[in-house]
């Protein structure tokens, strides 16, 4: 199994050894994300597919489909988006274990960032809530997709994989991750620049409501235009 070595290989342990690493007090990111090689494993084969190559018998090449990224963000989004909004309510506690349950490597939930959502109306709560799931479950995901790249690159050095037909198999899968990965960064920038645009033009709005109603006593009846072909008039 190409992953399982490339895991095994860059802990220095036997390509083959599918046992769980030797806890350490600072075990290496790799083994906090993936505990053990059969987790790395079965995580790749979700994403990529598999691919099974004999060479013996002029046996076929028996492959099986994987499902991508996206299946992954979305899953892990909802897990997230639960619990936190279960943390929000007071339904359970904001321990560090829970905390960490809805944290990533680059977005950290801490107490501080649940009693800032508590103060908000529950309309901006709910839309905080779900941009914080969903900012945590693309990049939990995408580091898990970069550590599984890593150890593709690391499986294609090994010599009895590189030398066979497996190495042409694993640069298929690290490009198809690459593939992957940048589908989901691309949605997510989009996804992210409509919202941003959106939130932009209302508060905008907002202001200028404001500032005109401080500024100006219009007749009754009379409307001032604020949007004018979508842009917000001067």
């Amino acid at each position: 199994d190409s992953v399982m070595a490339g895991y095994n290989l860059t802990l220095n342990r036997v390509a083959d050894d599918a046992s769980v690493p030797k806890k350490s007090k600072s075990p290496p990111r790799l083994v906090e994300v993936f505990a053990d090689p059969g987790k790395a494993s079965q995580w790749a084969v979700d994403v990529l597919g598999d691919v099974h190559i004999r060479t013996h018998d002029n046996h076929p090449v028996e492959t099986s489909p994987g499902y991508g990224l996206l299946p992954k963000v979305e899953k892990d989004m909802r897990s997230i988006q639960q619990d936190l909004s279960d943390l929000v309510s007071g339904k359970t506690q904001a321990t560090l274990s829970n905390l960490e349950k809805i944290s990533s490597d680059a977005v950290l939930i801490n107490g501080d960032v649940i009693s800032a959502i508590k103060t908000l109306k529950p309309s901006e709560r709910a839309v905080a809530i779900s941009k914080l799931a969903s900012e945590a479950a693309m990049t939990r995901t995408v580091e898990k997709a970069m550590l599984i790249r890593r150890l593709l690159l690391t499986a294609s050095r090994e010599p009895n994989l590189g030398a066979t037909e497996a190495n042409t198999a694993i640069q298929a899968s690290i490009a198809q991750l690459d593939r992957d990965i940048g589908d989901v960064l691309f949605e997510r920038q989009i996804h992210n620049e409509l919202a941003s645009k959106t939130s932009a033009l209302l508060l905008a709005l907002q202001r200028r409501q404001t500032e005109r109603g401080r500024a100006y006593q219009y007749p009754a009846g009379f409307d001032a235009a604020i949007l004018q072909d979508g842009a917000i008039t001067p």
